[in-house]
């Protein structure tokens, strides 16, 4: 795909996610996270010791637990709109 014969961008960024869930949308996440192992998305579900591991400073007394998807991509709708 090009723009004015220039290539376009989609911003293709692969950065992850972790989602931090407290006590009231865990519920959600596990479920959530349950669908995208069924459609074979390289996620898993950290505890919050696990959750300090990674970010040392990061207070997690009300926290659940997340969802870890170090290997997914971000990219970005307005790139697309654009073309850049």
């Amino acid at each position: 795909m090009a723009v004015d014969g220039e290539p376009a961008h989609a911003e293709f960024k692969q950065h992850g996610y972790l989602f931090l869930a407290d006590e009231k949308n865990w519920p959600l996440i596990k479920k959530n996270y349950n669908i995208q192992k069924n459609l074979g998305v390289s996620v898993s579900l950290i505890s919050p010791d696990e959750i300090k591991k990674l970010i040392p400073h990061i207070n997690t007394d009300d926290i659940s637990g997340a969802p870890l998807a170090p290997g997914m991509v971000i990219s970005t709708p307005k790139a697309h709109y654009r073309g850049t």
